[in-house]
């Protein structure tokens, strides 16, 4: 069989470099998770390579997109990952469609429903492209998305529910740093704080602190990063009086979260949604909830920017206790 009929057999389309296109790799990817119920990382890499030897991909670039292609299935919601003694393996999550008022829905899960085209790692189907006696439950993306995710890392803090906002997350986190540890102010250069304002972020591990991040001094309450060993772990710094304690956030998502409600205490815009483009950029680092609605209800546009619809920009806004489009 000549390389164009396999590639017509299996429905392969390339990309750049000789590479499966990326919806070709995550329905594939589907496809071998629904057949195997459970499966592992190396045997679906070791499965598509074979699959895809007439095509010549290249072995350790398809194993990166492989990898790139099972993390957005599953930060979307379509996969669920689980450890095992023999590494890392994915299994379907339950079969539904997710409607967040656009004229398409979202095919997630244990579903046999594909769209026409597999130009995409999520499956979109316009609300009047499918059979509803077959289809599987509808939810709304509010539905699909939970609590806000601010609400739920406060109460893991040992803080009460509340609707006050990510800036709460915040209060609470800046408690535990004002009990947390002593901090040598002498050894600033060792720690960098997010006291700046403006719309570049910036990077905390330049030779220089750029965009929002400064060198250590004044009094306040910050989110930071403080060096240990060859790395920079993400805390959360109190300082009164040249006194200075912190506390270390326990993970990246939590940490963003506290960087959202310290910008919104500014206060400052975390997010600005133009209404004319339908481009939502964000000046945070953007936390996996936020990055899950957007991977399910936007298309990736360059770094901490999507295109979404116009129902958008409110879903996030009331995901982050805020709402604004200019």
């Amino acid at each position: 069989m000549t390389s164009d009929a396999w590639a017509e057999a299996l429905g392969y389309s390339s990309g750049e470099g000789n590479l499966p296109n990326p919806g070709v790799l995550a329905r594939d990817i589907r496809g071998a998770v629904l057949e195997a119920g459970q499966i592992h990382r190396h045997q679906i890499i070791r499965g598509l390579a074979e699959a895809y030897e007439p095509f010549s991909p290249p072995t350790e670039e398809l194993r990166r997109v492989v990898n790139e292609v099972l993390s957005s299935l599953v930060l979307a919601g379509d996969l669920v990952q689980l450890s095992s003694a023999a590494g890392m393996a994915f299994s379907a999550t339950p079969p539904r469609l997710v409607d967040w008022g656009s004229d398409e829905v979202v095919i997630l899960g244990a579903s046999a429903l594909e769209p026409s085209s597999v130009s995409e790692v999520v499956r979109r189907l316009p609300k009047t492209g499918y059979d509803i006696a077959d289809a599987p439950p509808l939810v709304t993306l509010q539905e699909e998305l939970g609590p806000p995710g601010w609400r739920l890392r406060h109460v893991e803090l040992g803080g009460a529910d509340t609707i006050e906002g990510p800036p709460a997350l915040f209060s609470r986190a800046v408690d535990l740093a004002r009990g947390g540890d002593r901090l040598a102010l002498a050894g600033a250069d060792q720690i960098r704080i997010l006291s700046g304002r403006g719309s570049y972020f910036g990077r905390h591990d330049s030779e220089q602190p750029e965009g929002r991040w400064r060198v250590i001094g004044l009094d306040g309450a910050f989110p930071a990063v403080r060096r240990s060993g060859f790395r920079w772990e993400q805390c959360i710094v109190h300082i009164e009086e040249r006194r200075a304690t912190y506390w270390d956030v326990p993970d990246l998502d939590l940490w963003r979260w506290a960087v959202i409600g310290y910008t919104q205490t500014l206060p400052q815009p975390t997010y600005i949604a133009d209404g004319q483009t339908g481009v939502l950029q964000f000046h945070v680092p953007v936390p996996v909830q936020i990055r899950r609605a957007l991977s399910i209800a936007g298309k990736p546009m360059k770094a901490w920017s999507w295109s979404v619809g116009a129902k958008m920009p409110g879903i996030v806004g009331m995901l982050l206790g805020e709402a604004q489009v200019n």
